[in-house]
């Protein structure tokens, strides 16, 4: 009956951790959908001014995200996505764009573009 009991608890323990391990993972996920949210709106206007109407994007992902001063919620980020026409064929345009909000709201501080030859970069994750 103890050994029953053992195995039982110890089994217990290991279903466990694996479910908090998940947790984080998807806190993580949810954390870097709210940043891009909040950055998305700027974004978007940005892309417009550079590339005109009908442009899309895809893979957007975090590069980096730096606190500009302690004690404050200011921060920069830095993120890419791939843009590119409808059925436009290669090479597309990987965009890596940084944003602060310096003043209360995000704007543009950088941004890079560089011609390449696919439309995913890794990780390439959608929203959840």
């Amino acid at each position: 009956m103890k050994k029953t009991l053992i195995v039982f608890f110890v089994l217990l323990m290991f279903s466990t951790k694996g479910s908090l391990g998940n947790a984080e993972t998807t806190s993580e996920q949810t954390y870097q959908e709210v940043i891009m949210s909040l950055i998305f709106p700027s974004m978007n206007n940005e892309l417009y001014k550079i590339f005109g109407p009908g442009e899309e994007y895809d893979c957007p992902s975090i590069v980096k995200i730096k606190k500009l001063y302690k004690g404050t919620y200011v921060y920069e980020v830095t993120f890419q996505i791939i843009a590119y026409k409808t059925n436009q064929k290669p090479p597309y345009t990987l965009v890596t764009m940084t944003f602060n909000n310096t003043s209360g709201e995000y704007n543009l501080v950088s941004l890079k573009k560089t011609s390449i030859m696919t439309k995913k970069i890794e990780p390439c994750r959608l929203p959840q």
